[in-house]
């Protein structure tokens, strides 16, 4: 087989892996539109009552996720693309290392996409819930900002040296995804997504040190054997993804989480807010850090 085969091949897979990429992401964007156990349910964005008069609660949710959907972006533009112009381009996972090889990266940028869409998710549903809004109403809203803002910062992307990268929006839709699934699913709501930051040098930066973050997966584990009504356990086992202090290798963190879902939840429509945004950090807590470079690191309490 000649060269010019060869190549031939190599772009028909490519060809095809864009195509699956391409379906993969329609499925997990319809997700949140298609998976309720319950008749579809009619999109409400009314601001006025049968009174007649302004909703301001309304009004100040979709003012407040409006605040959310901006900032993000205003955050990309000072951190990533301000004087970073470049002919609008895609990216190349030969040159650049893939999906999780790319160096002092190292699978970290995709794992920040999928916890960031399922923040972006959990906290401006949690906000249109507080304004009103039906759940499946904040539910299709929430996916679509969510996924709003992950596309934009992708074309914002392809406009840098970044370049688009059709994987970070796959999981972009995967986080989102997740969320959805946990509302749906009783089983997969023992199950969250958290995330630890410690600033270096003072700096909100977060994408530019990547070993100043841990991505956790926390499973209920006490809530899952008891197979009774008795609530969300408040200790329960974590699992967490960084890298090691100088970047050049991956580190998983093995410890505990507070489930403050245990403590703080209540009818209180302010205070679910506040309980709905605090459940998607993780507390300071012991853990030991691991990374096969290193000695395993014990730490009372792991923030990065």
């Amino acid at each position: 087989m000649g060269r010019t085969d060869i190549s031939v091949i190599s772009r028909r897979k490519a060809a095809w892996k864009g195509r699956l990429a391409r379906v993969a992401v329609a499925m997990l964007l319809l997700a949140p539109y298609a998976s309720s156990q319950q008749a579809p349910e009619q999109i409400d964005l009314y601001l006025y009552p049968e009174d007649d008069g302004l909703n301001f609660r309304k009004l100040s949710a979709l003012a407040a996720t409006s605040v959310v959907f901006t900032s993000t972006l205003v955050h990309g533009y000072i951190n990533w693309w301000e004087g970073n112009y470049q002919p609008f381009g895609f990216y190349d996972p030969v040159e650049r290392g893939g999906w999780f090889e790319e160096p002092a990266i190292l699978g970290m940028d995709k794992i920040g996409h999928l916890y960031g869409s399922y923040l972006a998710y959990t906290v401006q549903k949690a906000i249109l819930e507080w304004g009103g809004y039906s759940p499946g109403t904040a539910r299709t809203l929430s996916a679509s900002f969510a996924f709003g803002i992950g596309m934009l910062i992708e074309l914002g992307d392809g406009f840098s040296d970044y370049s688009f990268d059709w994987r970070d929006l796959l999981m972009d839709a995967a986080g989102i995804f997740f969320g959805v699934a946990r509302e749906e699913y009783p089983s997969l709501a023992h199950f969250n997504l958290k995330w630890s930051y410690v600033p270096d040098s003072w700096s909100m930066r977060v994408t530019k040190h990547y070993p100043s973050n841990i991505f956790w997966l926390t499973a209920d584990v006490g809530a899952m054997v008891r197979h009774d009504d008795g609530g969300p356990s408040l200790i329960q086992p974590a699992i967490g993804f960084s890298l090691t202090d100088d970047a050049m290798h991956r580190e998983f963190v093995f410890g505990i989480d507070f489930n403050l879902n245990s403590l703080l939840k209540s009818g209180n429509r302010e205070l679910e807010v506040i309980r709905k945004t605090i459940d998607v950090l993780h507390i300071p807590a012991p853990g030991i850090k691991i990374s096969g470079a290193y000695a395993p690191e014990y730490r009372a309490f792991v923030v990065d």
